[in-house]
């Protein structure tokens, strides 16, 4: 028997289990500032606008060296300092340990205090240098309290060879020693982002060349305005006797910036630290392999300590939060602002754009989707899979935008029902009724259909003779689009 076409209906999906939809405000309250960039290197003018010369505190610190504005010069974007030994007795450092002074250098400090807390929750600095490495040279970028001592945190120290120490003090030293190759003939990139972590755990992530060689955390700069400065200090710390005639150390794209969030309300979740747990399996959203570089790819594994399973979420303002990572320092972002379904979702350097923003909307029992501010798709495990080191990707969210079936094909003896839009490896219902009248509820299971990759799905049902007309609907599982929800738990 064949049906006329006119009398076969499709009916538009039903979701049992409600639907949501996603709207959001295009603006943002949060932004990125830059602080300082290289145009403060462009001139003297445009540098003593910026900073200033010696130290905060006068002209002597732990070395043997006195500084001297004399001793730093501003030419076509790069800053120079330079030691010479002294021709004079000038007696000994006024600082602890009070070194006989045998040498004049440069050092300079950055006007404007950083404060990392809470409505400056992200800071990134970053400078190009050639550091000297001989014995007895001793130049650090660095950053310290202002109103007390610790905090500490040394982007860049070198100690009299070519090693280059990355530290934070808390009461102890946390430290890591990373050779660099060449560092005085050779430009090299040292950079340190800082995130609050919470009310009191700042986490800094060190970077040489783009590549984090640690991550340390402290308890003592939340909150402390801290003095950012440049030092060409000698003797000390990096051995004795120093050189007679001492290197140069120059520096440029000497840049500071940080995130301001000083107009944002509260948001759904309060911003902190947590871990990731996804709905459908309790695993955690993961950084595959403990990886820390760009476009390191994300997966899901049983939940454990690792830092690579925390993430410090921050209020953006309209529900929009930024996602980023403890250990790497890097944001959760979908990469090159993609917007297909199934692109997978990576960490990179945090930049505040779209991309790497997420805005959360509540589904029940705690858990959360988060959609991608540029694409509008929701973070999910791909192909709802349950597995170990399963793909995270992005996808139109499973009860916002469901599965639509196309035309029905017939033949004398089946109907076949196929269409797209579906989440893969997510189960729908085939429903069946003779009367669209009927509750959904009522109506007749004909079988699962599994969306592919692809999302396409198809299903073919016999026809029953005599049946005058039939109508057909999908119906989303209780447990429908679990691969796309998230809660956020303490680490």
């Amino acid at each position: 028997m064949t049906f006329p076409r006119s009398s076969i209906r499709t009916l538009a999906t039903r979701f049992l289990a409600g639907a949501i939809v996603f709207g959001w405000c295009s603006s943002v309250s949060a932004f990125w500032e830059t602080i300082v960039d290289g145009s403060s290197f462009a001139s003297t003018n445009a540098f003593t606008n910026k900073w200033a010369y010696n130290y905060p505190w006068g002209t002597d610190h732990n070395g043997s060296a006195r500084m001297n504005a004399s001793n730093v010069t501003i030419s076509a974007g790069v800053v120079t300092l330079r030691s010479t030994l002294t021709n004079t007795y000038e007696g000994n450092s006024s600082k602890d340990p009070f070194l006989t002074i045998r040498y004049n250098s440069g050092t300079f400090y950055l006007r404007q205090k950083i404060t990392i807390n809470a409505q400056f929750p992200v800071w990134d600095i970053s400078v190009q240098a050639k550091v000297p490495s001989a014995t007895g040279t001793w130049p650090a970028f660095w950053m310290t309290g202002a109103n007390s001592w610790p905090p500490e945190s040394d982007f860049m120290e070198f100690k009299g060879s070519a090693t280059c120490y990355q530290n934070t003090y808390n009461g102890g030293w946390q430290s890591v020693g990373s050779a660099v190759s060449s560092p005085g003939s050779a430009w090299h990139t040292y950079r340190v982002v800082a995130n609050l972590e919470n009310s009191t755990n700042v986490d800094f992530h060190y970077y040489i060349d783009g590549v984090m060689k640690t991550e340390q955390t402290s308890t003592t700069f939340v909150g402390s305005p801290c003095w950012l400065i440049v030092d060409y200090q000698m003797e000390g710390s990096s051995g004795s006797p120093g050189p007679n005639n001492p290197a140069t150390f120059s520096l440029t794209n000497l840049v500071v910036k940080r995130e301001n969030v000083s107009g944002v309300a509260g948001g759904p979740i309060a911003n902190g630290a947590y871990k990731l747990l996804v709905r459908s399996t309790g695993q955690a959203l993961d950084v595959g392999s403990q990886a820390t570089a760009n476009n390191s790819l994300l997966d899901q594994w049983p939940s454990n300590s690792g830092l690579n399973q925390q993430w410090t979420v921050t209020h953006l303002g309209s529900s929009q939060y930024s996602i980023i990572g403890r250990q790497s320092g890097r944001a959760l972002e979908m990469p090159g602002g993609m917007t297909n379904n199934g692109a997978r979702a990576d960490i990179a350097d945090y930049s505040a754009g779209s991309h790497q923003m997420w805005r959360l909307v509540a589904t029940s029992g705690g858990y959360f989707n988060l959609v991608n501010v540029n694409s509008g798709k929701v973070l999910e495990v791909s192909n709802n899979s349950t597995t170990n080191f399963a793909p995270v990707d992005q996808w139109l969210a499973a009860i916002s935008s469901g599965p639509q079936i196309g035309a029905p094909l017939l033949s004398d003896t089946s109907t076949i029902l196929a269409g797209s839009g579906a989440v893969p490896g997510n189960g729908y219902s085939v429903l069946s009724s003779a009367d669209l009248s009927v509750p959904l509820a009522n109506w007749s299971v004909l079988g699962i259909v599994t969306g592919a990759v692809s999302g396409n799905f198809s299903f073919t049902n016999s026809i029953t003779p005599g049946t005058p007309q039939q109508f057909f609907g999908l119906q989303l599982p209780s447990n429908g689009g679990y691969n796309q929800q998230w809660s956020f738990q303490a680490p």
